[in-house]
């Protein structure tokens, strides 16, 4: 495997060209992701798998060849150490967004600790430092919003594991004596064969074999999972406080229609989580709040931008989570082409509407 891979069929801008995500890019420490008007590049052999990009990702569209955020999830719930370091346990504390954060202090019960105390003299401090940052501080605003007493430190450990004994030193003619000729000339040819190989090339989506049915599924990732079975008994203990500023949290939003939307469907069929749903015959937008990733991509491929995210977040949509309705249409056929569209009084569609016009004015109506 190569160090690092990514799922083309999950990412925003594969499913959406008008998409201005970029957030893996501007991470990046390596210059291992560009983004183009081609779409998203990626040189593998490049990374050093920080695992940032996976953190910023929205749909976590990343995969890594040293690095499963299951797996460490699976470790570290039941660990006993409440501590999360670069040198213990994962690749970088870049790697994590507040939403697991959230969520393995509402598992363990208990404070979790962030290890900063080697991102000082980090070579990648500079482009991954911010975010580590910001997750911590979003986590415990979501932590104290809810009244829940435990929160995320990030505190300058400086974790580091007991160095192994050094191997005892074995002397050259002792080496050679273990190696031959036939050895070392397919060792020659293994290294010439890695040098070639396709992981050195810089890869595009023109590269990616995958079933373009793929793109139209709409998948959840796996931090989204994790943080909906973590908060699903979610205690309110601060109930007076029942509304947040948006502001507040970067992983989801809550959105609302303007009354210019022509039910065009685009929204929802770019959306790639189905937190925005609907059924263009039947006239309806819908909308799941803890599905959203806040990614965009609603608003970035909506032509009138009529799609935009609500002022504030409540916490019922969080404790009791529903599906809701954000526009009604009652759509009929036009009587000249017979397509979908919304009804406004007039028996055409707005693009026979406009070619009617257009034929009037050259006949002089």
């Amino acid at each position: 495997m190569k160090k690092i891979k990514i799922n083309y069929a999950g990412c925003i801008l594969t499913s959406n060209s008008l998409s201005s995500c970029t957030k893996c890019q501007d991470i990046c420490p390596k210059e291992v992701i560009k983004i183009d008007e081609e779409g998203l590049k990626l040189t593998p052999h490049l990374c050093i798998e920080c695992a940032a990009c996976f953190g910023v990702c929205p749909t976590e569209s990343f995969d890594f060849e040293n690095f499963s955020i299951k797996d460490f999830c699976v470790d570290f719930l039941p660990d006993k150490e409440p501590l999360i370091s670069c040198k213990k346990n994962i690749p970088c504390l870049s790697a994590l967004n507040s939403e697991y954060l959230i969520s393995f202090v509402l598992q363990k019960k208990e404070n979790i600790f962030v290890d900063i105390g080697h991102c000082e003299s980090c070579e990648i401090k500079e482009k991954v430092f911010e975010h580590i940052e910001k997750s911590a501080k979003e986590a415990n605003n979501f932590l104290k919003w809810f009244g829940i007493e435990h929160e995320v430190i990030d505190k300058k450990i400086s974790f580091a594991k007991e160095e192994k004994k050094a191997e005892k030193n074995i002397s050259r003619r002792e080496l050679f004596s273990r190696a031959n000729l036939k050895d070392i000339v397919k060792t020659k040819l293994i290294f010439d064969e890695k040098v070639n190989e396709d992981e050195f090339k810089t890869y595009t989506i023109s590269d990616a074999k995958f079933d373009k049915e793929l793109i139209k599924q709409k998948k959840r990732p796996f931090k989204r999972e994790f943080f909906i079975n973590a908060t699903r008994n979610l205690p309110d203990l601060n109930p007076q406080k029942t509304e947040i500023e948006k502001s507040a949290f970067n992983f989801i939003s809550s959105k609302k229609i303007s009354k210019e939307c022509t039910n065009c469907a685009i929204c929802y069929q770019v959306c790639p989580s189905g937190a925005l749903n609907g059924d263009r015959a039947k006239g309806k937008i819908e909308f799941d709040f803890l599905y959203c990733l806040s990614c965009a991509s609603c608003y970035d491929a909506c032509p009138l931008k009529c799609i935009s995210n609500e002022e504030s977040l409540k916490k019922e949509d969080f404790t009791s989570p529903k599906r809701k309705r954000l526009a009604t249409f009652f759509m009929r056929n036009c009587s000249e082409c017979g397509v979908l569209y919304v009804n406004n009084g007039s028996s055409l569609c707005p693009r026979c509407q406009e070619m009617d016009n257009e034929a009037r004015e050259l006949v002089g109506f």
